[in-house]
């Protein structure tokens, strides 16, 4: 009998890693219902060519009409779709698994942020991406049993060798011979910080990192801060571009074809950091230590193979250093079977 999955997601990292799934699931037999809002909506049809419903609100008609032998979410920390679907399926006994994709904000991920109560849209399952993320996952009281490793099914085969080369530089205008350094920006609401007891705009700190990178810069060096999708230009970014006339502020670019042609990836938390280190580009984590608190960690510490920049003094001896010839990938072994691990666990699930 033909199984039914409803997915569905809201996040970039969160499309990412089950947009792939959606499609073997697709090519294995599996009748899929994929619902989006969000950046999830663009993304699905664009990218991955995965039609995809996007209404304001699921209810309990779709259930009904559906049938979802599986309900298979993201776990974005704001209100919507994936939380509301976890609260449905709990309500017609449908088994559920959602995936955390990134190492920050597990209780908000789970919790009703209306009425402040903990672990109220928990799954049945979790899906995640790595020993310690299941570790810190039952720090909440999710017990272990119900927290799987499948690894990140994005991050299954991160490589940039095979991206068609694009004259990037020229219409840049950086010449060949002089250093691109990519800045990862992101757009983390201030709200988000402030309710986690960090009291600094996010805003203040993505602007002096950057005036740091742009002090430490010689001039052949030139900085492309690469905004994040959802990302809005705003006065700080205008204040950047006085900094140093070496630096452009980038929004609509491949961001894979940006870190290919980089000499120097630079970033604060972002998960595309994880790629482009994956794929053995020169990628360092900075965090300023202005700006290190119990609250903020450099995603450095979390994946050991990211440097850390914490002073002027290490952007300045990394930047004096380029090229970097020597920078070597790390090992991609548990998010290589990720497919197959994550496959596996939606397999036990439905049968």
């Amino acid at each position: 009998m033909t199984k039914t999955v409803m997915v569905v997601m809201r996040d970039i990292a969160t499309t990412q890693a089950l947009a792939p799934i959606v499609q073997i699931l697709n090519q294995q037999g599996y009748r899929v219902h994929v619902f989006a809002e969000d950046i999830a909506a663009k993304l699905l049809p664009e990218k991955y060519r995965i039609t995809c419903q996007t209404p304001q609100q699921l209810s309990h008609d779709v259930i009904n009409q559906l049938q979802p032998d599986l309900m298979l979410t993201g776990t974005s920390v704001q209100p919507g779709l994936e939380k509301e679907a976890i609260r449905l399926a709990r309500f017609h006994k449908i088994p559920s698994i959602a995936f955390v994709d990134t190492w920050t904000n597990y209780d908000a991920r789970f919790k009703d942020t209306k009425t402040d109560e903990p672990l109220v849209f928990v799954p049945d399952y979790i899906a995640t991406f790595d020993e310690i993320s299941k570790q810190e996952l039952a720090q909440l009281g999710i017990p272990l049993s119900n927290i799987i490793v499948t690894g990140n099914p994005h991050l299954a085969n991160v490589d940039f060798s095979d991206l068609p080369t694009q004259d990037l530089r020229t219409n840049l205008q950086i010449p060949d011979k002089d250093f691109l350094i990519m800045f990862v920006s992101e757009p983390l609401p201030d709200k988000w910080y402030a309710e986690y007891g960090y009291n600094i705009p996010m805003e203040d700190e993505i602007y002096t990192t950057v005036q740091t990178i742009a002090n430490m810069m010689h001039p052949k060096c030139h900085l492309v801060v690469k905004l994040h999708p959802i990302e809005q230009e705003s006065q700080i970014h205008s204040a950047m571009l006085k900094l140093n006339s070496n630096i452009q502020i980038i929004k609509d670019i491949n961001p894979y074809h940006l870190a290919k042609e980089s000499d120097l990836i630079l970033g604060l938390g972002s998960n595309l950091l994880i790629e482009t280190a994956l794929a053995g580009c020169p990628t360092y984590s900075i965090l300023l230590q202005a700006f290190e608190s119990d609250i903020r960690r450099s995603i450095g510490e979390r994946f050991t193979f990211i440097p850390i920049l914490r002073t002027e003094a290490d952007i300045q001896q990394v930047i004096s250093q380029l090229p970097l010839n020597d920078f070597t990938p790390p090992l991609n072994i548990l998010h290589k079977h990720s497919k197959a691990y994550f496959l596996d666990l939606i397999n036990k699930v439905v049968s």
